[in-house]
């Protein structure tokens, strides 16, 4: 007798999952750029904490998650980034903090959803395991670089070059989805969670 294998769970938003560089270069800004004590910093964090709430509860709630949606996710976490990194005044960086958090959010839970929905089911754990490695084992080698960097330039810089490089990222995916026919297919097919014997 067979039984229906369960889908895999989504996974639920959780504010420690927000960039991990967003808590080095947020202090900097808030202390450095704006000249903000604590309340300036926890300000920033919490607007963006919001945001990550309502992109959290958007993918849990999206049908399917496809690769032109974590682009478009992409892009605009690199525009509201690029706008927090020119924001003239606090209030407009808080404006901006608020998308930053939506679309990053959006862009790791959907990545994670996509990773867990299209590998084999006999390697998921493996796949995970791997990604997992690769976006937390990022911590310690991004945060310094970027605390290096909001250091010998300033915390503006610091978030544009994130901004640049997610920029660069979604370009680069978009790019794939546009000249591979077999990713682009991929990305249209249904994911559906196949039954296996019990």
């Amino acid at each position: 007798m067979s039984e229906p294998q369960r889908p895999a769970k989504r996974p639920r938003p959780k504010f420690r999952d927000l960039p991990p560089a967003a808590q080095v270069t947020l202090a900097l800004l808030a202390e450095r750029t704006f000249h903000g004590s604590a309340g300036t910093y926890t300000l920033l964090f919490s607007v963006m904490s919001a945001g990550s709430m309502v992109g959290g509860l958007a993918v849990a709630h999206s049908r399917q998650v496809m690769m032109r949606q974590l682009v478009r996710a992409a892009a605009g976490l690199a525009t509201s980034m690029l706008a927090m990194a020119l924001a003239p005044s606090l209030w407009l960086a808080v404006v901006a903090a608020l998308p930053v958090g939506f679309s990053s959010i959006y862009l790791i839970s959907g990545s994670n959803a996509v990773v867990q929905l299209r590998a084999d089911p006999r390697m998921r754990g493996r796949v995970l395991a791997l990604y997992a490695m690769l976006f937390l084992g990022s911590t310690p080698i991004g945060g310094p670089i970027m605390g290096w960097l909001a250091d010998v330039t300033n915390a503006r810089v610091a978030v544009a070059v994130g901004g640049v490089a997610t920029a660069l990222a979604a370009g680069w995916t978009a790019h794939r989805l546009r000249v591979d026919p077999g990713m682009a297919a991929a990305d249209e097919r249904p994911h559906v969670e196949p039954a296996v014997a019990a």
